[in-house]
């Protein structure tokens, strides 16, 4: 099926504002908005897939978030009949939805049933966020950015997408998440697991960071957004790939002491993994820092 790349321009200058990609003859696609002036953007009639919202660079960078947006208002035609990334930059504040696949209630995107939680945009919200018992899935990046005091995962929640609550921070200190889910639990010192044993995310403070014995892999973008810079590794753990497209700088996984002779639990491409992070490059594979 032919592909064809469409670039929108504004009128008054030589400024590419969007991008489009056409396949064969009836399908649309958004592919984001490049112009970091635009204070608002209709998607284009007839679109049928939004891939993202925005180009990566203009919706966040290495440190976070990109401050220098000025999107405020985007509108979702009727046309759209899918979401792939969640990416709403954080100088948003009103979204035009007129496509009966999504739903809006209290600044936040939900699929047309409210059993998918897209992306919550009430970013200057101190208060607490109950997410409702309806909701099934929560996607990647939905909370990315928000200050509240408290989230409250539903009984309902049993899926999530890589680290939904990057870069939450209240103004008083981290976000509190409370699970109500039989699928999830925190550990009251800020990490998230699911009941299959993995580390989902975390959103405490401070440098270091115990990962709970027993759990056996970390979710891509697990620390992104936080102060942790030493974390403890369990000897339980079989696999973690931290935040690939954004490494986080001085990161330090520290393996059990009980490990310094004996790395046969941990797999080669782990023990690549940790010694790429830290630049570190011992005679054997690294176990003791």
């Amino acid at each position: 099926m032919e592909r064809q790349i469409l670039i929108e321009k504004s009128f008054d200058k030589d400024v590419e504002t969007a991008v489009y990609e056409r396949e064969g003859r009836s399908i649309l696609s958004f592919w984001g908005i490049k112009d970091n002036n635009l204070t608002s953007y209709s998607i284009m009639e007839g679109t049928s897939i939004v891939f993202r919202f925005c180009f990566r660079e203009l919706y966040e960078d290495l440190y976070g978030p990109n401050e220098k947006m000025q999107l405020q208002t985007i509108i979702i035609p009727s046309s759209v009949r899918e979401i792939r990334n969640a990416d709403l930059p954080h100088s948003v504040y009103n979204v035009v939805n007129y496509s009966s696949f999504f739903e809006i209630e209290n600044k936040t995107l939900f699929s047309y049933n409210k059993r998918e939680l897209i992306r919550c945009y009430d970013f200057f919200n101190d208060k607490e966020y109950k997410i409702p018992d309806s909701v099934e899935c929560i996607r990647r990046d939905a909370f990315n950015g928000c200050g509240f005091y408290k989230i409250i995962i539903g009984p309902s929640v049993r899926e999530m997408g890589e680290n939904p609550f990057m870069n939450m921070e209240h103004l008083l200190g981290p976000t509190i998440v409370e699970s109500r889910s039989d699928y999830f639990f925190t550990d009251g010192n800020g990490g998230i697991y699911s009941n299959k044993k993995e580390l989902i995310a975390f959103v405490g403070e401070g440098e270091e960071y115990l990962v709970l014995d027993g759990t056996t892999a970390i979710q891509d973008y697990a620390f992104s957004g936080t102060s942790v810079r030493k974390i403890w590794l369990p000897s339980s753990i079989k696999g973690f790939n931290i935040d690939k497209y954004f490494p986080i700088n001085n990161l330090l996984f520290i393996i059990p002491i009980d490990l310094k002779f004996d790395y046969s639990s941990y797999s080669l491409n782990i023990m690549d993994e940790i010694t790429y992070r830290n630049k570190f490059k011992p005679k054997k594979y690294p176990g003791n820092y």
